[in-house]
């Protein structure tokens, strides 16, 4: 996976990512923007969902609780990180802080 590192000040330009492709040999790029190939709108909310029921299970905290902190943790993090598998982490520590102990 092609990385770039995410500074919310600077804009990364068309010609930089197309040097960064071709220095890693890369001749073309698939984007799937629509969700036409790859369902991913529907694979995170089932993913997110199933994460949420495991730690009420886990927790006794209440659904809704757990989901609304996800929901607006990762939306947060989103607007910081952009797609970033890391960002998950982010995300689990937060609520590890922010939710109660039970």
């Amino acid at each position: 996976m092609i990385e770039f590192e995410r500074d919310p000040d600077k804009n990364i330009t068309t010609e930089e990512i197309r040097e960064h492709l071709k220095d890693l040999g890369i001749k073309a790029v698939l984007f799937d923007l629509d969700d036409t190939l790859i369902y991913t709108t529907e694979i995170f909310a089932k993913y997110m969902k199933e994460y949420v029921e495991k730690v009420a299970g886990e927790t006794n905290l209440e659904f809704a609780q757990i989901d609304e902190a996800l929901r607006r943790l990762n939306d947060a993090e989103f607007k910081k990180m952009g797609v970033n598998p890391t960002r998950w982490e982010t995300v689990v520590e937060k609520m590890a802080e922010e939710l109660p102990e039970k």
